[in-house]
């Protein structure tokens, strides 16, 4: 990748969507005790390729901070108990390998952040603003779309792209070219789309190009439905039929900014590890190659 910036970055690491993608993506490894090790394996082997991929946007080692999730979207859910609903059960041999990553991660010395009942897309928008206004500059690594909204001059998005071993750098201006908008636009844009992903309802009827459309024109959400008279008739009878959808959905989508989350971002040092909790742990899930790997990491400070 292309030298964007030359400050230390921080990467904030949404751990679930990188979970979910390595048990998805890798074999059903198991240790000789039957535990499932898919998505220790590809998480863990993962934060080096980010921090190599950090490394070349910044030209210097970025610091960590690891997002989970904690008993449910509860405020989402009290405002919409449909929100997520489509998707199935967490498999029961995902869930067993997320305690083995948290520990893990203990063990090489990263910071943890989960709050009971809020979502780690919140969270992290929160600690990346508090970041970008203490002047620091912010990658998140996650594939949800709802980050693009937080996108700045200072805070940009790595998503995982169908080759392993890359990703995709958005920053404001890649977001305008793959969607024409800016990123304080695309709360509202998702409102009129939705979200099959959470099954955010949207406004049947509206695609994306017709929501880009309408907001390049108008610009928000509230100056669409105050321009009904205006568009096609079809247009019209769609976005009035759903406008309770568009502003429940404008809401499901908006990530909070504002929440205290206390926490220092770490590099990716093995300096910092306990090698010994490391080696003991990897060891017993039979992943003797992945803690060579860990373990013989260089960060140069």
């Amino acid at each position: 990748m292309e030298k964007l910036f030359k400050d230390e970055p921080v990467v904030l690491v949404d751990a679930y969507a990188l979970i979910f993608r390595a048990f998805y993506a890798l074999p059903d490894f198991r240790n000789r005790d039957g535990q499932p090790t898919a998505a220790v394996h590809g998480f863990l082997s993962g934060l080096p390729k980010l921090a190599a991929c950090a490394e070349d946007l910044a030209g210097a080692p970025p610091e960590f901070v690891i997002f989970f999730d904690r008993g449910g979207p509860q405020e989402r859910l009290a405002a919409y108990a449909d929100y997520k609903a489509n998707r199935p059960e967490t498999p029961e041999d995902l869930k067993s390998q997320v305690p083995l990553i948290e520990e893990a991660l203990a063990a090489m010395g990263l910071p943890q952040v989960a709050i009971h009942g809020v979502e780690a897309d919140d969270s992290i928008a929160s600690v990346a603003r508090a970041l970008e206004s203490a002047g620091r500059r912010v990658l998140i690594a996650s594939n949800d779309k709802d980050f693009f909204q937080i996108l700045s001059d200072r805070i940009g998005l790595l998503r995982a792209t169908s080759r392993s071993d890359e990703m995709d750098y958005y920053d404001v201006g890649a977001l305008k070219r793959k969607f024409g908008l800016a990123p304080e636009a695309m709360v509202d844009f998702y409102a009129l789309v939705g979200d099959k992903v959470d099954n955010v309802p949207g406004v049947k009827g509206i695609g994306e190009k017709t929501a880009e459309k309408l907001l390049k024109k108008y610009g928000t959400l509230d100056a669409v439905y105050a321009n009904l008279e205006r568009m096609p008739k079809a247009t019209a009878r769609c976005l009035s039929a759903n406008r309770d959808n568009a502003y429940l959905s404008r809401d499901l989508v908006r990530l909070r900014t504002d929440l205290e989350v206390d926490v220092t971002p770490s590099a990716l040092d093995p300096a910092r590890f306990d090698r010994a909790r490391l080696s003991a742990l990897l060891e017993r899930l039979e992943l003797r190659r992945l803690a060579e790997r860990l373990l013989g990491l260089a960060v140069e400070r």
